[in-house]
């Protein structure tokens, strides 16, 4: 894993459903990348590039903020 993912993945809100910070970008048959909670599975959508799926997970959260 190159710095920028790590970067990337140190970026990601906590997740909605437990407050977890453990996540990690789940990859789907490599065409599809989707950010994913350890602790309860919860999962972001399947996006094309893990960069779109940590920017899309963390707009998603903060809607739930609001």
């Amino acid at each position: 894993m190159n710095d920028s993912k790590l970067y990337e993945l140190n970026d990601l809100r906590p997740c909605p459903f437990c407050e977890s910070n453990d996540l990690f970008i789940k990859s789907f048959n490599s065409i599809t990348y989707a950010v994913t909670c350890y602790y309860c599975n919860a999962r972001g959508s399947e996006e094309y590039t893990q960069s779109e799926a940590v920017a899309k997970w963390n707009r998603d959260i903060k809607n739930t903020e609001e």
